[in-house]
């Protein structure tokens, strides 16, 4: 009995541990939990109007343009577009040690490296919390002068809040990899369309993008973001 005990505690103290604070850390959107209508209407509203966001069109007015981003191992990338109500749309971009296919420590002398380049998507809202985020992957590898293997398909993730409702990925396609138009490297492509709704309003939002992530060799990386 006495273990039987010892047991549930820790599971008590397992599950609060994970779950508090939901906004500290955004769960997946095949969980959910009630927030009030004061915490819902502060993080996605501003003013009494949705954040732009949130809002589909405000988001592909920029995206049209697109959000460009550039840098090298080691040198994360933020592109930023920061709307009037303090709401922003946030890319960003690193390549770091592939997790899956490195093991021990590696050697400054080692010819390849396996690596991981990522771009993430995210939309904050005006007091600066991340509601919503997705993840495009591509793990390759690399001698430095030459991508000797790579993933001939991206893949990816995703983060979201309680505040935003009906969250899901509708589609990711075509989504892939081939080598680079321009010069020796590779380069992921993705087209993930969203849809989405925030608690009390009717309306669901769609956002369809275009990812691209060009790696090269030496550690050099650039791509854009823009609407499809």
């Amino acid at each position: 009995m006495r273990k039987f005990w010892t047991v549930l505690t820790g599971v008590v103290c397992a599950f609060s541990v994970t779950f508090l604070p939901l906004l500290s850390h955004p769960v997946s959107a095949s969980e959910s939990t009630v927030l009030s209508n004061a915490e819902v209407k502060k993080q996605a509203f501003h003013n009494g109007k949705l954040i732009k966001a949130l809002d589909s069109n405000e988001v592909n007015k920029v995206m049209a343009k697109g959000l460009e981003f550039s840098g090298k191992i080691g040198e994360p990338t933020v592109a930023q577009h920061t709307f009037d109500d303090g709401s922003s749309i946030r890319v960003t971009t690193k390549v770091v040690s592939n997790p899956k296919r490195t093991k021990g420590i590696i050697s400054p002398l080692a010819k390849e490296r396996d690596l991981t380049a990522s771009t993430t998507y995210t939309a904050t809202s005006a007091v600066g919390v991340d509601l919503w985020d997705y993840h495009l992957y591509q793990d390759f590898t690399t001698n430095g002068s030459d991508i000797t293997w790579f993933e001939k398909t991206p893949y990816s993730d995703y983060d979201t809040t309680p505040i935003i409702n009906y969250w899901s990925i509708v589609s990711e396609g075509p989504m892939y990899t081939d080598y680079a138009k321009k010069g020796d490297g590779i380069t992921a492509i993705a087209n993930p369309k969203f849809k989405f709704s925030i608690w009390e309003i009717a309306t669901v939002q769609t956002l369809s993008l275009k990812a691209e992530l060009n790696i090269q060799p030496n550690g050099y990386y650039s791509g854009k973001w823009k609407e499809l």
